[in-house]
């Protein structure tokens, strides 16, 4: 099924329209989760490359603590102890599992300079790497999500794990955008969406045993977390019907879905100007997938200069100051950052656009949640 999208990355005035991509939904076939392949990668990473999305980190500390009690359970015979991390979005889970010990060597990241889509291509080349020794613990955050080879990637997690070591894997909860529909949960760089069912189902084929596997909310974004270790037994089996039944009803409801928020989008415009918050990755989707139509938002606002003035989206909608926006009349704010990660932002912008005024203030991931929990 296609899906046209675009690259999150801003483009000034004067440059030459934004490349589309067409992507392609469907269903991996060992662990049925849903995924989202470009029908070409030639020339994607360059255009994406700059728009690097901060993970949420409030439960590092917490998840730290699980993994340095798990080791002490099951790791005691490693020979040695080494500590690695895959990329950058695994340093602030390195450090703190560094602090547990002090008399070790510290922790080190495997590739710090690679973006996460070059990460793919590293793991198929993960036999030419020199580790010295295998990774007593190992960190792989908010990176399986990119592979383009789900199960290759995570077996390739596998051969850099001591055989009595501890591997940590971190990706997006999925759920509330294949049960419900919230499409802001959708990035062009995500290739594969997860569930704990998928997941979980993923990482034991690849041959891991599963010892902690959790769902946490971390700065208004849930994650799955997954801490495993080498096994010998795997699961080999055919996915069945199912097996695959949730990921099905998600592509096949996929455009009546997003009907069903166009519709909302195009009641709300009878009455308010539709604005859009936040310059980024979610709401370039959002504004791709609405598409150019009259519901769409007319422009997207942003507190950050360097963001001001530029175009984003594959119909360049607009980015601009808040504070240079008329609200003499009503206006219908989306802000597409998640409420858990900037409160004060929410504070401070329904003072800006007060409701006795006429203007409302809401969370683009709840508008979407609402728009279609009608849906049969």
């Amino acid at each position: 099924m296609p899906l046209l999208s675009a690259s999150s990355k801003l483009c000034d005035v004067g440059d030459r329209e934004l490349r589309g991509f067409t992507f392609f939904l469907s269903i991996d076939s060992v662990c049925g989760a849903p995924s989202l392949l470009p029908e070409t990668t030639d020339g994607f990473l360059a255009l994406v490359k700059d728009a690097l999305h901060r993970e949420p980190e409030q439960h590092v500390e917490s998840l730290a603590s699980k993994l340095v009690g798990l080791w002490g359970q099951v790791g005691d015979d490693c020979k040695t102890f080494e500590i690695r991390g895959l990329t950058t979005k695994d340093r602030s889970l390195v450090e703190a599992v560094d602090t547990y010990f002090p008399n070790k060597q510290k922790g080190e990241l495997i590739w710090p300079q690679l973006h996460p889509l070059e990460v793919q291509e590293a793991m198929s080349r993960v036999g030419q790497i020199d580790l010295r020794r295998k990774a007593s613990i190992l960190i792989a955050r908010h990176i399986l999500e990119h592979s383009r080879d789900p199960l290759a990637f995570v077996r390739a997690l596998k051969s850099l794990t001591d055989d009595n070591g501890l591997c940590v894997i971190e990706v997006p909860d999925s759920d509330k955008l294949i049960s419900k529909g919230d499409f802001s949960q959708i990035w062009e760089e995500h290739t594969i969406y997860f569930t704990k069912t998928t997941l979980t189902r993923l990482l034991v084929y690849a041959g891991f045993e599963i010892l902690y596997f959790e769902s946490c909310m971390s700065e208004g974004e849930t994650v799955l977390i997954a801490i495993v270790r080498p096994s010998n037994r795997t699961l080999d089996r055919t996915l069945d019907s199912l097996d695959i039944q949730a990921s099905t009803y998600f592509i096949d409801s996929f455009y009546s879905k997003l009907n069903m928020v166009k519709l909302r989008l195009d009641h709300i415009q009878q009455s308010k100007q539709i604005l859009l918050f936040g310059a980024n990755h979610v709401a370039a989707t959002f504004l791709d997938l609405v598409g150019d139509s009259s519901c769409k938002p007319t422009l997207v606002l942003d507190d950050d200069p360097i963001k001001s003035g530029k175009k984003i989206g594959l119909h360049r909608t607009e980015v601009c100051d808040p504070h240079q926006i008329s609200k003499n009349s009503p206006k219908h704010l989306f802000i597409a950052i998640a409420k858990g990660r900037s409160p004060a932002l929410y504070n401070r912008l329904r003072t800006e656009f007060p409701s006795s005024a006429g203007h409302r203030i809401e969370q683009l991931s709840t508008f979407l949640l609402n728009a279609t929990n009608d849906a049969p």
